[in-house]
């Protein structure tokens, strides 16, 4: 039952917002702005899980490793009906360009989960979208890659250890 209600609840925030909330991040809207947009209520925790899982899958963020060369496979799965009105799901493999070629090693994660004195007091220094950024998004505990951005780099020059 309780499989069925999460099934529930993610349809229907994709069906609400969660679609939105994807085209949006990959727009380059921030975190504040994909609120101001959106006319169902969604937590920011939610926006934040939400646009994060966005960006691995556009390669915006890498988990494991860094990415070398241009592209990289994402696998998709495609709801097909025969002539029957069977439905099934077909797994597709796509090339996607990745967005920016050079990518920096971000460990905000585990910086932000010691919260250390040092790592608290630079986190005043940043603007407060800056700010949102680094608390909104759920970073994991571990290293990560990101597309090496304006806001990324920023944000990188002012918490450096």
């Amino acid at each position: 039952m309780n499989t069925f209600k999460n099934a529930l609840n993610n349809f229907t925030f994709s069906y609400a917002a969660g679609d939105a909330i994807k085209k949006l991040a990959r727009d380059g809207y921030s975190l504040t702005e994909i609120k101001k947009h959106l006319d169902y209520p969604v937590s920011d925790a939610k926006i934040g899980e939400t646009v994060f899982s966005e960006y691995v899958s556009i390669g915006k963020i890498f988990l494991d490793t860094c990415p070398t060369g241009d592209e990289i496979e994402i696998v998709d799965y495609v709801k097909e009906q025969n002539a029957y009105g069977r439905i099934s799901m077909k797994r597709v493999v796509k090339k996607r360009k990745l967005p920016g070629t050079e990518y920096v090693p971000v460990d905000i994660g585990i910086r932000k989960y010691k919260k250390s004195p040092e790592f608290v007091s630079s986190l005043e220094r940043l603007s407060s979208e800056d700010l949102k950024y680094v608390l909104d998004l759920p970073w994991p505990c571990q290293k990560v890659y990101h597309v090496k951005d304006e806001q990324i780099t920023r944000i990188l020059d002012i918490i450096k250890p």
